[in-house]
């Protein structure tokens, strides 16, 4: 009876101890700057949203957190802070917006977040 009472012990203990980073884990904080709002200037600047969205997109492992930088279009009239969702093994870097009333205008943030991340484990890392 002790034996099987301290397996199943062991036993949540141990599986406890695997979970280091999953969602809940993640411990996301975020700060956001504005960078523009949305128009066919950016096409002209930089040849497609695509790469406009490249020339904001950087990933760092610093030991155990992850800075990743993403610019996201966001509800202008809205308040959308960022957010991260995982998938499997890969981290999606997106934002989740805070209001309900919202117009028909987009602008552009760029967002920084900071990731905690035990063991310094390399993932993958997408932008919305």
């Amino acid at each position: 009876m002790i034996n099987k009472f301290f397996f199943i012990l062991l036993s949540i203990v141990l599986i406890s101890c695997l979970e280091d980073n999953s969602k809940s884990d993640l411990n996301v904080k975020y700060s956001r700057e504005f960078i523009t709002e949305d128009g066919p200037h950016i096409d002209h600047k930089y040849g497609s949203i695509s790469e406009f969205k490249k020339q904001y997109f950087k990933i760092e492992y610093l030991n155990d957190t992850i800075y990743a930088q993403a610019i996201q279009s966001v509800n202008a009239c809205g308040d959308a802070v960022g957010a991260v969702n995982l998938n499997g093994d890969t981290l999606i870097l997106t934002t989740k917006e805070q209001k309900e009333e919202l117009c028909t205008s987009i602008s552009w943030y760029k967002y920084e977040y900071w990731i905690r991340n035990k063991g310094n484990k390399k993932i993958i890392i997408k932008q919305r």
